[in-house]
């Protein structure tokens, strides 16, 4: 339920309807529902997508795709952008929780869309799938801004916090 997979998979089937057949929508990970959420996908007729299951190597999907989708209804600080955004894969968010400010600048290094506005969240996705140069510009943000959340950069700022205690 938290993280709202069946929407995922609606703004998918919106992607795909618009045309987009050469994506395809990676659902990394496992929970309770997996069953039921492969079943709904194959309800909506889904053709390009998979689902992989739990792994333990994360980067590897980072490094593979290009886009990040996060869906989820509410979030505390979810580890999973700053990684996605590392690897320069852009995120495109619910605005579900308060931490994404810190993350994400809209339209800087990704998007944050109204919570459940799944024709905007699809518009995103086709935006970025169809524009090159636009990719590329956010997907170096993104890399750029997740230096700010590197072990060095908040091992620098705790020191500094620590000094002046």
């Amino acid at each position: 339920f938290q993280k709202n997979i069946s929407s995922s998979l609606r703004i998918w089937k919106l992607v795909e309807d618009s045309g987009v057949y050469d994506w395809k929508l990676v659902i990394v990970g496992s929970g309770v529902d997996e069953i039921k959420l492969k079943e709904y996908a194959k309800t909506l007729n889904l053709k390009n997508y998979t689902f992989t299951g739990v792994t333990s190597e994360p980067e590897k999907y980072y490094q593979e795709s290009s886009l990040f989708m996060m869906t989820s209804h509410i979030e505390g600080w979810p580890m999973t952008l700053p990684e996605a955004q590392q690897f320069g894969c852009i995120p495109i968010v619910y605005n579900t929780f308060a931490a994404l400010p810190e993350i994400i600048e809209n339209g800087i290094n990704g998007y944050v869309v109204a919570k459940n506005n799944e024709l905007l969240f699809a518009k995103k996705i086709i935006e970025l799938m169809g524009n090159n140069s636009l990719r590329h510009n956010l997907a170096q943000n993104c890399i750029n801004k997740s230096k700010k959340f590197s072990s060095t950069e908040i091992g620098h700022k705790w020191n500094i916090l620590l000094k002046n205690l």
